[in-house]
C-alpha cells in the first residue's frame, strides 16, 4: 500500500531535524510526526500502519522481571529466536518498583536497560506491549509491583493465605494499600500515592513515545478491589451454597481457603451450576468496577495520552481472570474529562482455567473454554474495542501435566473462533520444550488486508476468511517452515489473488482492488 504524503511528510521532518542535532554535535532523538508508522485501533481490531488487521500472537516476557534486578531473564539470542519460532510480540514487563525506587525519583538506568531488550525485540521482528505488573501490590506482600515506600496499609498485619498465592488479596494490609492508593492516601512527603503512580507512568510513556515499534501500554497488570473484594467473595458463597445445598458446608468449613475453593468450584461443574453463580455474584464485582477501576483507568489513562497521542492504551479487568472472563465486568473504555470514551484503546483481560488455579484435571471442551473467554470478547463487544488476551496457559510447572496439551488446544482454538490475539503465559526456560509447542506455534494470520470473519487452524489445514479492503493489499499468514503448505485463496466474484510463500516459511496473500470476498485454504504437511 502506498504512504500517505502526511506521513513522508513526517518522516522527512523527522530526518531533517536529526541531521541538524547531529550537525550541531548533538545525539538525535527523534520522534515520529503525527503517528507515522504506529499501531492503531480501528473498531474492533488492530492494525498496523497499512491499516492491516492485526493479530498478535506472543509471550509474557518474563517472571523473572518482577524482582531485582527487574529484567528478563532471557539473552539477545533467546529473544531473537522468539521469531523464528513465530511468535509476532511480546508482553514484556516492567514494575513500579524498578522505575522508581525512591517518592519521585526515576531509575533511568533501569529504563535504559528496558530500552536495550526493546531494541533487541525489533532487531527480531517482534511488536512489544508493554506492561506494567503487578500481583498482591508488592514484593513487601509476597508479589511484585509497588515499591515499599508506596505501601500504604495503616499498619495492618499481611496474612498471605493459607494456600494458592492469589488468596494473598484478601489479606488485610494488601485489602488496605489497594484501598489507600485508589483514595490517593498522601504519602509522608504529602503527595498523593496515586499522584506518584501516574506521574511515574508519564515519566515511562515519555521515554517510549517515540518508539512505533510499542504497540502500547498495558496500564497495570490485574487490577484489585481492595477491601471491596471481601463483598465478592461473599456474594460468590451465598449463590454456590445456593446451588450446592447440603453439600456445600463441609467444604466451606475448611480452614485452607484455596483448597475449599477448588473443590467448590468442581462441585458446581459436575452439577452445571457454575455460570449461573458467577451470574449471581456478579454485581458487588460490579459495584466495585465502577466505584474503584473505572475511575482509575479514566484518570491514567488521559494522563498517558496527555503526554503520548500515539500509543494504545491496553487497559485489564480486576484480578485478571476473576472479572471479565468469570465475574460479569462493568468496566467501560476509560473516558476523558468529559466522560466520552477514549480512541485507540484495547480491553486486555486474562484467563487461566479453574483446573490450573487450583490444581485438578482438567475435563473441558472447546465450548467450555468458548463460555469463558466469550464473556470478555462480548464486554469488549460491548466497549467497542479489540480484545487481546495479555496472559493465559499454565503455569507453576503445570506444562507437563498430562492435560495440558488438550487444554492449550481448546485455548487457542476459542480465541482463533473470536478472533482475539494473545501472548502466553511466559516465555520461561522451558518453552521450547513443551509438549503443546506446536499448538502455540501453529499457523495464523499475522496481517489481514481486510475484515477477517473466520480462522481455524488444525493439524493439516488452515482456514481463513475475510473482506479484503477496497484498494486490496497483502495478507501474511504464519506457517512453520518445518510443514509443507499448499495454499489456494478464492476470490469471491471472480478474479485471482497472488499468493507465494517466502523463505521464511510466511504466506503472503495479495488481493486486487474491488475484491469482494476472499477464502485461504492451506493443506499442511510435515516435510
Amino acid at each position: 500500500m502506498v504512504r500517505s504524503e502526511s506521513m513522508m511528510a513526517g518522516a522527512a521532518t523527522c530526518l531533517l531535524a536529526a541531521v541538524l542535532l547531529l550537525a550541531a554535535g548533538q545525539p538525535a532523538r527523534c520522534e515520529q510526526q503525527a503517528g507515522a508508522g504506529f499501531v492503531r485501533t480501528d473498531g474492533r481490531w488492530l492494525v498496523d500502519a497499512q491499516g492491516r488487521a492485526l493479530m498478535l500472537h506472543g509471550v509474557n516476557l518474563a517472571a523473572s522481571a518482577k524482582a531485582p534486578p527487574f529484567l528478563p531473564w532471557q539473552s539477545k539470542e533467546e529473544v531473537l529466536a522468539l521469531r523464528k519460532l513465530g511468535f509476532n510480540s511480546v508482553r514484556y514487563l516492567i514494575v513500579w518498583e524498578a522505575v522508581e525506587p525512591q517518592p519521585g525519583r526515576y531509575d533511568d538506568a533501569y529504563l535504559d536497560q528496558v530500552a536495550e531488550r526493546l531494541q533487541w525485540c525489533r532487531q527480531a521482528g517482534l511488536r512489544v506491549v508493554l506492561d506494567m505488573h503487578q500481583d498482591l501490590y508488592a514484593r513487601k506482600y509476597g508479589g511484585d509491583g509497588a515499591p515499599a515506600w508506596a505501601c500504604l496499609a495503616d499498619g495492618l498485619t499481611h496474612n498471605p493465605g493459607s494456600s494458592g498465592w492469589f488468596m494473598g488479596y484478601l489479606s488485610p494490609a494488601v485489602m488496605r494499600a489497594f484501598d489507600n492508593f485508589y483514595a490517593n492516601k498522601p504519602t509522608p512527603d504529602g503527595v498523593g500515592i496515586l499522584d506518584r503512580f501516574v506521574a511515574m507512568w508519564q515519566h515511562v510513556a515519555t521515554r517510549f513515545r517515540g518508539d512505533a515499534n510499542v504497540v502500547g501500554y498495558d496500564i497495570l497488570n490485574e487490577p484489585a478491589y481492595g477491601s471491596d473484594f471481601n463483598a465478592v467473595m461473599a456474594a460468590i458463597a451465598v449463590a454456590a451454597t445456593k446451588e450446592l445445598g447440603p453439600e456445600a458446608a463441609p467444604l466451606f468449613s475448611q480452614t485452607d481457603m484455596g483448597a475449599a475453593v477448588g473443590k467448590i468450584v468442581q462441585a458446581l461443574l459436575q452439577k452445571d451450576v457454575l455460570f449461573k453463580v458467577l451470574d449471581a455474584a456478579s454485581p458487588p464485582a460490579q459495584q466495585a468496577d465502577r466505584a474503584k477501576i473505572q475511575p482509575f483507568h479514566d484518570r491514567l489513562a488521559a494522563a498517558i495520552r496527555a503526554v503520548d497521542p500515539h500509543h494504545v492504551i491496553f487497559f485489564d479487568a480486576p484480578y485478571g481472570d476473576m472479572s471479565g472472563t468469570r465475574l460479569l465486568t462493568a468496566v467501560e473504555a476509560p473516558k476523558d474529562a468529559r466522560g466520552q470514551p477514549l480512541a485507540n484503546v484495547v480491553f486486555a483481560p486474562h484467563f487461566y482455567d479453574f483446573s490450573s488455579d487450583f490444581n485438578f484435571p482438567y475435563a473441558g471442551t472447546e465450548e467450555y473454554l468458548l463460555k469463558f473467554l466469550g464473556r470478555a470478547k462480548a464486554a469488549g463487544d460491548r466497549m467497542g474495542v479489540p480484545t487481546w488476551f495479555g496472559e493465559w496457559g499454565t503455569w507453576g510447572g503445570q506444562a507437563s501435566r498430562p492435560d495440558a496439551p488438550p487444554l492449550v488446544r481448546h485455548h487457542v482454538d476459542a480465541m482463533d473462533i473470536l478472533l482475539c490475539g494473545w501472548a502466553y503465559w511466559e516465555y520461561g526456560p522451558d518453552l521450547p520444550r513443551v509438549p503443546f509447542m506446536s499448538l502455540l506455534t501453529r499457523p495464523y494470520a499475522e496481517v489481514i488486508a481486510g475484515v477477517p470473519s473466520r480462522m481455524r487452524a488444525a493439524d493439516d489445514r488452515f482456514e481463513l476468511e475475510f473482506a479484503p479492503a477496497p484498494e486490496g493489499g497483502e495478507t501474511i499468514i504464519w506457517v512453520p517452515p518445518t510443514l509443507n503448505a499448499d495454499a489456494k485463496a478464492e476470490l469471491k466474484g471472480g478474479g485471482s489473488a497472488r499468493v507465494v510463500r517466502d523463505a521464511d516459511g510466511l504466506v503472503h496473500i495479495t488481493c486486487p482492488a474491488g475484491a469482494q470476498g476472499c477464502a485461504v485454504t492451506i493443506a499442511l504437511s510435515a516435510k
